[in-house]
């Protein structure tokens, strides 16, 4: 805190235990184990909400220390100069009755900011005299305030959004405009206001402590799986235009979010298109549908993180404009992790008196927009990819009326009470011909739709999927340098020891179309990768296909003897990749030497 004309500050800020420090600030300290000195820097280490503090509350913090008023016991200018002796023992009392008496410090601050103070004094005094006079100024305080006993703390209610009792269910819901938890017991709905659990009491999460609109209770029969989806899927149509395929999966992704506990994976939903194609009609859709959604535009990690923690549901979380993903590797993290169930992300916190690893459950629906698709492999496997173009639905959703906001708010009402008769009922087991990542995003929503009228549609979507993710997998670099590999392999009249990285280079060359600068021979131009590097296509080799380097001699054209790189690939990797990749490699057995030759 620096006041004008005064060079060097006094005071510091601080806001839940946290001091507002610059990043780059040195510390002098010592080493807790050794007690040897150090110096250490400031940095940011985590993101930290906004502290916020009104002006004049903030005004009164330090008008004393102004001494604009002469009869202010205590000057600004006594406390950054200190008082002589003769004086130290008179400003000290008064300083301590300021610091319990208008700052309500505790014993243990108001005796450390006394301890800062006497440093300052010539001579200081003994820190025994400071104990006492805060201990005066504390007792004087009690007096003053009437206090005969200490008065109990009042304890925070705990909350709770969902959770399972011995005797059933219970979801955290409104009434005429009150908090509730909606109690399934035996086949029946009730009211309560707190549920007891471990001996301890928890109330409802009300619309302050929750990102989402909070549900509400319905009477009355929930209907059938199969009237909700329609009911669902309804909404598709009206607000969004996209191919009716997609719609019976945005339908099933919504009736997934109700039933996440029950799945060991779960597929994200990323939209991508042009301004204006809709993609936030849908997220719109799916917060006003899905269950217990946060959703935000470019959301910060640490709100992602403080919405995981404090979640006791697995709700989902719905994101538009995620340009620049890839820069948050936080961010990434929960992606990368989350879509399968038990998965964890530990993060490191730092306290003032210790470093904590806490460990943030990240498995549970997410849905992504932007207007590109970000170049991030791990992160793209996880995603569904609906591409959106600009078109003419039923409905815009700028036209959103209260009776469309009431109608999703009553088949979110029917969803939730369908969560909670089918909480106990396990989900149909489903057989794919697809294997690895692909089943992971498909069989959960085919696990859903089981009896749906729309099932048979998604089930043959899903082989159709299988054949275009193969042949997306194809047309990469990755895939040109896998079939490179395996033709030059099954061209082989015998068993390849190696093959010669210029042969492979030349090879990737023809599949490529790609040209050669003479000026620069590392690099070759192609049309669908731009530009490529010798050391980017040994990565790869080496990479994927687990190819080792070594070194063979061999003649050139002109008969002189040179070393050359090549590549070594185990068979039975290079078999697997291969088939990944959709190719196959024909198995050869080496030839036996005679007396013609080999």
């Amino acid at each position: 805190m620096h006041l004008k004309g005064e060079d060097e500050g006094c005071g510091e800020i601080r806001a839940q235990n946290y001091y507002l420090v610059a990043p780059g600030t040195e510390i002098h300290y010592r080493d807790l184990r050794t007690s040897e000195p150090k110096i250490g820097t400031y940095t940011i280490t985590q993101d930290r909400p906004f502290a916020k503090m009104r002006y004049d509350d903030f005004m009164k913090l330090f008008e004393p220390y102004l001494g604009s008023d002469p009869k202010q016991p205590i000057t600004f200018e006594q406390m950054r100069k200190g008082v002589p002796q003769g004086t130290r023992h008179a400003q000290g009392i008064k300083f301590a009755n300021y610091l319990v008496g208008v700052q309500t410090f505790d014993a243990a601050t108001a005796f450390h900011a006394m301890q800062e103070w006497n440093k300052l004094n010539d001579p200081p005094m003994n820190e025994a005299d400071l104990k006492r006079m805060v201990e005066n100024a504390l007792a004087r305080k009690s007096k003053t305030d009437n206090i005969a006993e200490p008065v109990e703390k009042k304890t925070r209610r705990k909350l709770k959004d969902s959770g399972i009792l011995a005797e059933g269910c219970f979801e955290a819901v409104y009434n005429d405009g009150r908090p509730f938890f909606l109690k399934l017991n035996g086949g029946d709905f009730s009211l309560i206001e707190t549920v007891d659990i471990c001996e301890e009491t928890f109330a409802p999460k009300e619309m302050q402590n929750v990102p989402y609109e909070p549900y509400g209770y319905i009477i009355g029969q929930t209907p059938s799986q199969k009237e909700l989806a329609a009911q669902i899927r309804d909404e598709f149509e009206t607000w969004v235009d996209v191919e009716p395929i997609w719609k019976d999966v945005l339908t099933a992704c919504v009736m997934l979010t109700y039933q996440q506990e029950k799945l060991t994976t779960v597929p994200y939903l990323f939209l991508y298109g042009d301004n204006e194609s809709g993609k936030s009609t849908v997220l719109n859709v799916l917060k006003n549908l899905s269950y217990r959604p946060m959703y935000g535009v470019t959301i910060p990690s640490a709100d992602l993180y403080g919405y995981l923690e404090d979640s006791d549901g697995q709700g989902c979380i719905l994101e538009d404009e995620v340009q620049g993903i890839h820069k948050d590797t936080d961010k990434i993290k929960i992606y990368k992790a989350g879509y399968k169930a038990g998965a964890v992300v530990p993060r490191t916190l730092i306290t003032s008196f210790d470093r904590i690893i806490k460990y943030y459950r990240t498995f549970c629906f997410k849905s992504c927009a932007s207007e590109q698709i970000p170049q991030v492999k791990g992160f793209n496997e996880r995603f569904l990819f609906i591409a959106m173009v600009e078109g003419s639905p039923r409905k815009e959703w700028a036209d959103l009326t209260k009776e469309d906001k009431a109608r999703m708010q009553t088949l979110r009402n029917m969803l939730l009470k369908w969560r909670m008769e089918t909480r106990g009922l396990e989900l149909p087991a489903v057989e794919l011909a697809v294997k690895g990542r692909l089943k992971e995003l498909w069989k959960p929503l085919l696990q859903i739709t089981v009896g749906l009228p729309f099932y048979d549609n998604l089930f043959k979507f899903v082989d159709e999927q299988s054949k275009a993710r193969l042949s997306g997998r194809q047309d990469t670099l990755e895939g040109k340098i896998v079939k490179v590999v395996v033709d030059l392999h099954n061209e082989a009249k015998f068993v390849i020891e190696s093959l010669p990285f210029r042969t492979i280079w030349q090879e990737l060359g023809y599949e490529l179309n790609g040209r050669v600068n003479e000026n620069k021979p590392n690099e070759m131009d192609t049309g669908d990768f731009g530009i490529i590097t010798k050391n980017r296509v040994g990565y790869r080799l080496r990479e994927i296909l687990s190819g080792e380097t070594k070194v063979i001699r061999e003649k050139d054209s002109e008969g002189h003897w040179a070393s050359t790189k090549s590549y070594l690939f185990p068979l039975e990797k290079l078999r697997r990749v291969a088939k990944k990749y959709g190719y196959e490699l024909v198995t050869k057995l080496p030839s036996l030497l005679s007396s013609e030759g080999a």
